[in-house]
């Protein structure tokens, strides 16, 4: 690949960081995780309600079925594009009431309203990008072979 490989390895790594954050809600989560749609009533007309201000088109939200495994309560909004959704861990719900549900939707849509998934995803690719170009810049340099296994090459000269 030459002198700029670490350029080439870092575009592989981006693009299938993409890749991930569009079928990672979607395929891969589903297949580690039980969801379910939030069951009918009071409780999912009033979580759906809060996402027709900032039209988020959401999958709708799903219950994570978490408690067979651990009783931590938690919520997590991802996905870009037609895979956004806010998941509820089951065990969060059981714990709180309507409004401190809300409140926890409230916060979950905030991460959406000021972008966090898109500035994490951008802070990951310009920090993958300086360690591939360090790791190109210090490739190269005396002792970083030091230990290697590769045979060596003595330098052709030329006459």
């Amino acid at each position: 690949m030459g002198e700029l490989w670490w350029l080439y390895v870092w575009i592989v790594v981006v693009a299938f960081m993409l890749f991930m954050q569009f079928i990672a809600p979607t395929v891969i989560a589903p297949l580690f995780n039980k969801f379910s749609p939030m069951q009918d009533g009071e409780m999912k007309q009033r979580i759906e309600k809060p996402d027709q201000p900032l039209r988020l088109h959401l999958q709708g939200p799903v219950r994570d079925g978490r408690s067979k495994r651990s009783s931590h309560g938690n919520a997590y909004f991802t996905g870009f594009g037609n895979s956004k959704r806010i998941v509820f861990f089951d065990t969060l719900l059981s714990r709180l009431e309507i409004p401190e549900i809300e409140a926890v939707l409230a916060h979950e849509l905030g991460h959406f309203r000021m972008r966090h998934v898109i500035k994490r995803l951008a802070l990951m690719v310009v920090s993958t990008l300086l360690f591939f170009w360090l790791l190109g810049v210090l490739k190269d340099r005396p002792g970083s072979t030091k230990g290697s296994t590769s045979p060596t090459r003595p330098p052709t000269r030329w006459r």
